[in-house]
């Protein structure tokens, strides 16, 4: 383990447990067995409370794919808090960090992609993107230019218009925008008929959408 800390894994259990609401979980297991703490992480593997070690291989639910510990990312943050650790974009205000890093995104982004809008998580960002697409149609004059196609074992989030968008599997127990927000069949060539080439999947998929636009 990184370091020799001793965590309280029974006391910590139960604060969890009285307190904290875990996405995706089965909450009456969670209840009664607990969960896992983990503590600490360095590089590709995190330690659990009792010092046990796991490779992260989800990388901290896809966002820590620099790995733990790193000693740069460290000083980069403590440098950026000593300095100024947060400061709002709304109206006429930026940040230096804000932009720079929107400057170094837009050089790698394709074609005319050149500007940036910050978001906290997956799900804002595909609220926010259909958002500024119906705001843009409606200034248009074009506001019922409204329909989104997505496919059915597309995940787009959890919030309300994300888990709309996102796959009906996920649908079950919850309501969801069914107005504007169509599915189609994913295009997984896994799932294909026998008798069926990949070209001839391919052309399906392409049809769905088309008749689904028609």
């Amino acid at each position: 383990m990184p370091s020799n800390f001793e965590y309280p894994t029974q006391e910590l259990w139960a604060k969890d447990r009285d307190h904290v609401i875990h996405p995706f979980s089965d909450l009456a297991s969670l209840k009664k067995d607990g969960c896992m703490i983990m503590a600490e992480g360095e590089g590709v593997h995190v330690f659990d409370s009792d010092g046990n070690r796991y490779i992260d291989g989800i990388g901290g639910l896809w966002c820590v794919n620099i790995g733990y510990g790193r000693e740069e990312m460290i000083q980069a943050i403590a440098d950026q808090i000593r300095r100024i650790p947060y400061f709002s974009t709304f109206v006429n205000l930026t940040n230096p960090p804000a932009a720079e890093f929107a400057y170094e995104l837009a050089q790698r982004t394709p074609g005319d992609l050149n500007h940036i809008f910050f978001g906290t998580g997956g799900s804002m960002a595909n609220d926010t993107a259909v958002r500024i697409i119906h705001h843009y149609f409606n200034r248009l004059g074009k506001p019922k230019k409204k329909h989104i196609i997505s496919r059915d074992q597309a995940y787009h989030g959890s919030t309300y218009l994300a888990i709309s968008m996102t796959g009906p599997t996920y649908h079950q127990g919850w309501d969801v925008i069914s107005e504007f927000v169509h599915h189609i069949p994913a295009p997984n060539p896994y799932r294909r008929p026998d008798d069926m080439s990949l070209e001839q999947f391919c052309d399906a998929k392409v049809k769905d959408l088309e008749d689904k636009i028609l």
